[in-house]
């Protein structure tokens, strides 16, 4: 005489086997996207798609010319990036700090990427919601170096793990102070300056070793969009930034509460005007003839120093 399955047990053991078919799913999708990955991992670079960070030995992006009047007053530059590279010991602490705060607050714990943020990305993915970027202050410089092979723009996987071989490479070789070094001059910054000592003077009118507090939050707050934030054209935007800058360097025990809250307070003086560009013009197109026939190319990208008689008074 045959027994009728409860229907408690039914439901039980077809709860069981759906319950063994997602876990098989699961794991395929598992192995699958395994699979994926370390063969994408493997193509990243093949061919020489990734760039040798041996040419960081010889570190020499492109400088603008620098032009000045008798008195040692910038007259203009020429070039079409506006940098100076200076080494990290001539830089305030603080712009160093902010800029760690901001961008990338694990940069001293990991070595390349920041594994936690990256699983917090494919968290908010698989959670349907909007994903910040998890490019760490290596990865970014990475971009920054060589956006023919990593173009920071372009939205793929492949672009994406060339940016994390690269960033462990570059980990790998040099330490946090030279990658920090490295950054903080080839970062652009807005208003056609390159490279936080360019951009001191461009937007404060004095060296970067002499920024105070909001002054560098101010400056580490350009990088996420340097338009948006100009602090010339878009005041507002630009002191809610670099407040939030300020709170990221308060929470990481950098500053005081009051302190925090005084620095915020503080009222950013921009410099009425970084150079005399449009002063003497025909005498400045004078000196550029005279220079761009002695040294060609060389005038706009290898940051020469001209010492002009002109008198501006």
């Amino acid at each position: 005489m045959s027994s009728t399955p409860a229907p408690g047990r039914v439901r039980r053991w077809l709860s069981s086997r759906s319950a063994r078919r997602t876990a098989v799913a699961i794991l395929a999708v598992g192995i699958f996207g395994g699979v994926f990955l370390v063969g994408a991992w493997t193509r990243a670079c093949a061919g020489g798609a990734c760039p040798s960070i041996a040419e960081l030995e010889n570190y020499d992006p492109d400088q603008a010319s620098r032009v000045y009047a008798a008195d040692g007053r910038l007259i203009t530059d020429f070039g079409l990036q506006r940098r100076t590279v200076i080494p990290l010991s001539e830089m305030a602490p603080a712009v160093v700090a902010a800029f760690v705060a901001v961008e990338d607050k694990r940069f001293y714990r990991h070595h390349g990427v920041d594994f936690i943020r990256a699983l917090g990305a494919v968290k908010l993915i698989l959670m349907g919601q909007r994903v910040e970027g998890f490019s760490t202050i290596t990865m970014q410089l990475a971009g920054n170096l060589w956006p023919e092979s990593i173009d920071r723009r372009e939205r793929t996987l492949t672009r994406k793990l060339r940016e994390i071989k690269v960033a462990l490479e570059i980990e790998a070789n040099y330490p946090k102070e030279k990658i920090l070094e490295l950054y903080l001059n080839q970062i652009e910054l807005g208003n056609r300056a390159f490279g936080v000592e360019a951009a001191a003077q461009r937007y404060f009118g004095k060296p970067v070793r002499q920024l105070n507090v909001a002054e560098a939050a101010m400056l580490a707050a350009l990088p996420r969009a340097p338009s948006r934030y100009n602090p010339r054209r878009y005041p507002d935007a630009a002191v809610a930034r670099r407040n939030l800058v300020i709170n990221l360097l308060r929470d990481a025990g950098k500053l005081s509460p009051a302190s925090a809250e005084a620095w915020k307070a503080y009222t950013i003086s921009l410099s009425s005007h970084s150079d005399y560009s449009g002063v003497a013009d025909y005498f400045v197109e004078y000196v550029r003839q005279q220079l761009d026939a002695r040294f060609g190319a060389d005038l706009y990208r290898s940051g020469l120093r001209v010492f002009t008689t002109l008198d501006l008074d």
